[in-house]
């Protein structure tokens, strides 16, 4: 009975950490899934600018072509400047991929933490189990012991009386 209820307190113990896992991976998720939504919407009005300054250029290349001949240093200013907004463009998409690289790598290594950390405290509770069986071991063996000695010195006694009454 007492070894049921033992494992039964430890089912529930291993069911209540468990419990405590989930919720901190949902509070993770919860946490990632937040930042992926500003990250959307970080890029949804990237787009949008970037949509919009597309839109401009294009009406700008149509009026230029429209007075070609008035406006060819224009033409020239406007392709001086859609090539440095395409080259702040790549930088950017390259820094971001970096940072997207980056950020793989570090969800990488957070996740292998975590698994390691889940490794070494399920292997932390099963030597603390281990630990509770073997004091249960020697409570048992020492009772025996101390029962076996008991019974030792009453025969010893009984010896004594028995050679003292013989002797006599």
């Amino acid at each position: 009975l007492a070894r049921d209820a033992a494992r039964v307190t430890a089912e529930w113990r291993d069911a209540k950490e468990s419990i405590k896992i989930k919720q901190l991976v949902v509070i993770d998720l919860k946490d990632k899934n937040q930042e992926l939504t500003t990250q959307l919407n970080d890029c949804r009005r990237l787009y949008e600018h970037v949509k919009s300054t597309r839109n401009r250029h294009a009406t700008l290349t149509q009026s230029s072509q429209q007075a070609l001949a008035e406006m060819r240093e224009k033409m020239k200013m406007v392709e001086h400047e859609s090539a440095i907004l395409r080259a702040e463009l790549e930088s950017a998409q390259t820094r971001l991929h970096d940072t997207e690289r980056q950020l793989n790598a570090l969800e990488r290594e957070r996740d292998s933490t975590r698994l390691d950390v889940d490794q070494v405290r399920r292997q932390a509770n099963e030597k603390k189990a281990e630990a509770g069986r073997q004091m249960m071991d020697i409570d048992k063996l020492t009772s025996l012991i101390g029962a076996r000695e008991r019974d030792l010195a009453r025969i010893q006694q009984r010896f004594r009386i028995a050679t003292e009454d013989r002797n006599s």
